[in-house]
């Protein structure tokens, strides 16, 4: 078999002073250029090479190198890139601008613009840095490539990178960072800006999300609004994105709203729009410095999507983004005992992974690999970083380690890794996996047995049900209740696998129990009163029995108006289901349920359900959908790897010298005939 490494470099010249700062910044200090290198200190953090220049470039928007003080200049708008490069060029061409009223003028004429010569001062060419490619699927020979650059523009080429025609002035300060085409109609390109990724650091605004009708001649800006007609804050960088391929007005972004240093603990969001970027509807939010670096769809089902987070692992979705869930990631973080204090499905990450990486198999949407290094904060700035590999065969539940066969540690992330980190999975053999950071390498699963450990955990999936409905937690066993009241009241209930249904004709009764009125968090079992049962709109069932068996169920009516119902505001819509293993009764003639306490006898879980934002609660139109808490027992390994270098930047190697990966992504172009490919890099 044949393999053709297509490598794509983008050559730039550029000049630039060292920049250094004093050493310790534990009081404010005056930015000072200084050609000695040295690291910036800030509390037990540090910051130097690319860390200590986005640091100095944060603290003069910030107005001050103490980024604890308050700004002097407020929040920069996401778009601040956009409006300034308007703005200049309307200055430029107004009638009355110094260069067209005096165009002769040596300070403001068009002469250097028009006759400079640059010459390459060395000390080699190096590529310059682009994070996004397009092979324009209009053209079946795959020569026509769309390009975004990380210093501003939208390109084209149509000969494999010759030559390139710039297809977007009006965004060329813009940080382009995602680009994606419609597959129903070609001529639909989307383009983020704006980079999430730099976790240590505080990543590029870029103007947000932009959209092109005519194949990128013409752009213009789609992005959320706030309430002020302004680009919202949370469209500030976009990280990746994802279209549908049946229907290219369904985007699924991933973004990040920080606009600080390192101690900004600005969560990632994942938005979508369903209608080109008219509107868009917030899908998912994560915890304080949990980042999404990545969105992903899986090559044989575009249902399936995956999203990379920091400190977490991996989150998936089977309904083509619509909601998300945690598919376990046993074996990144650590397992998840069914009485976790802090619930089941909004817990803290757990893991020590800043940047990662996935991609999935185009046979398997089961399969993937993930990338990883560590956090640099975890270390306290000392230590080394670490570069991991894993694999996972069963979508993300449990995750295997990858060593190699030599017993050496694998170190392709621990330069760059936070911020270059690119991973692919061979189209034709799921087993030989493309890594690169600053380098390139190529691994090879060997045909060995791993070594094993068990591991088990409670998780939480969803189907299709955040178009209606949010989960704000789920809290198991012990964790049930106030103080002992489930210990006392449970009669220790089997933990089995349960599902909740929504849907057209999903209906049963419930045990309806009364709280206090204005109760909130907190309230004591002795304050639960029952009044009778009703209907609701879903239905539980026990999926550990074969076949599945129909439960009970009571809930807490938070508003005391004798039904169930649900709003926007999670901290007034406390209608906590509490499932209960007994088999469903229609009669409702528990007599264990129907008295005191009785919403706590047999429980195993209580589930808080909150409404949309931007919805009215209506029972009869919540769509097909499904809530699964599922007990989880695996088995992960170690397995062994061979390891080769494909590049290597520094002078002097053996193959591929000074070639510096610095791309985000792998994009393969296939020949399906002879199962051969090539990838731009």
């Amino acid at each position: 078999m044949k393999y053709f490494h297509l490598i794509l470099l983008f050559f730039v010249l550029s000049c630039s002073e060292k920049a250094n700062v004093s050493e310790d910044f534990s009081e404010s200090k005056v930015i000072k250029l200084d050609p000695v290198k040295k690291p910036i200190v800030v509390g037990n953090k540090k910051y130097e090479g690319p860390d200590k220049i986005m640091y100095i470039f944060e603290g003069r928007k910030h107005g001050d190198i103490d980024l604890s003080k308050p700004s002097r200049f407020g929040v920069y708008p996401p778009d601040i890139n956009e409006r300034a490069l308007k703005e200049m060029k309307k200055r430029s061409n107004s009638k009355y601008s110094i260069s067209n009223v005096n165009p002769t003028s040596n300070t403001f004429s068009t002469y250097a613009q028009e006759n400079a010569i640059f010459e390459d001062r060395g000390p080699y060419n190096v590529p310059g840095r682009v994070r996004s490619i397009i092979v324009d699927s209009r053209d079946i020979s795959n020569k026509t490539w769309i390009i975004g650059g990380v210093g501003g523009g939208i390109y084209k080429t149509t000969d494999s990178g010759v030559n390139y025609e710039h297809l977007s002035p009006e965004l060329d300060n813009a940080y382009i960072t995602a680009l994606v085409q419609g597959e129903q109609n070609p001529n639909i390109i989307y383009a983020g800006a704006g980079a999430a990724w730099t976790y240590a650091s505080a990543g590029f605004s870029g103007g947000s999300m932009y959209k092109s009708n005519d194949g990128g001649n013409n752009w213009s800006n789609i992005s959320l609004k706030d309430s002020l007609g302004n680009v919202d804050q949370k469209f500030r960088s976009i990280s990746r994105m994802v279209i549908d391929p049946k229907d290219d007005d369904i985007l699924t972004i991933a973004t990040w709203a920080g606009s600080s240093f390192a101690n900004d603990n600005a969560a990632g969001f994942i938005y979508r729009t369903e209608d080109g970027g008219n509107t868009w509807k917030q899908i998912y939010q994560g915890g304080p410095q949990q980042r999404i670096t990545q969105l992903i769809s899986a090559p044989n089902d575009s249902k399936i999507l995956y999203a990379s987070v920091s400190q977490v692992g991996v989150l998936k979705s089977t309904d083509g983004g619509k909601s998300w869930y945690n598919p376990g990631n046993l074996g990144l973080t650590g397992s998840l005992s069914y009485d976790n204090p802090d619930g089941l499905y909004n817990v803290s990450g757990s893991s020590n992974f800043e940047r990662i990486e996935i991609d999935i198999s185009r046979n398997n949407s089961n399969i993937l690999y993930l990338a990883a290094t560590q956090d640099w904060d975890y270390t306290q700035a000392t230590g080394n970083r670490f570069s991991k590999l894993f694999v996972s065969y069963d979508g993300g539940t449990s995750w295997n380690l990858i060593r190699n066969d030599d017993g050496t540690d694998d170190d392709w992330l621990n330069g760059i890794g936070w911020f270059a980190n690119s991973i692919m999975i061979h189209p034709f053999n799921d087993s030989i996996i493309y890594h690169a950071s600053a380098n390139m390498q190529r691994s090879k699963l060997l045909p060995k047995d791993g070594v094993p450990s068990s591991t088990s955990s409670t998780i939480i999936t969803t189907e299709n049900i955040s178009s209606k409905i949010k989960i704000q937690n789920i809290w198991g066993g012990s964790s049930v209740g106030v103080g002992t009241d489930w210990d006392d009241y449970s009669s220790n209930p089997d933990f089995e696998n349960v599902e909740i249904r929504f849907g057209p004709g999903k209906s049963q009764k419930a045990y309806r129990f009364s709280v206090p009125e204005g109760s909130t968090s907190g309230v004591s079992s002795q304050f639960y009163t029952y009044q009778d049962y009703v209907d609701v709109p879903f239905e539980v069932w026990n999926m550990s029995t074969d076949p599945a068996q129909q439960m009970t169920v009571s809930f807490r009516d938070n508003n005391n108006n004798g039904k169930f119902d649900l709003n926007t505001d999670f901290n007034l819509s406390r209608e906590y289901l509490f499932t209960q293993n007994i088999p469903y009764d229609e009669t409702m003639s528990q007599s264990d349920v129907s008295k005191q306490n009785g919403q706590l006898h047999k429980t195993t879980y209580l589930v808080w359900l909150y409404s949309q934002d931007g919805t009215t609660w209506d029972e009869s139109s919540l769509p097909e959908s499904k809530i699964n808490i599922t007990n989880v027992d695996a088995t992960i390994k170690t397995f062994k790897k061979d390891l080769i270098n494909i590049t290597d930047y520094y002078t002097g190697a053996t193959i591929n010298q000074n070639v510096h990966v610095d791309h985000h992504i792998f994009k393969p172009i296939l020949n399906e005939n002879d199962s051969t490919f090539s990838f731009i890099l």
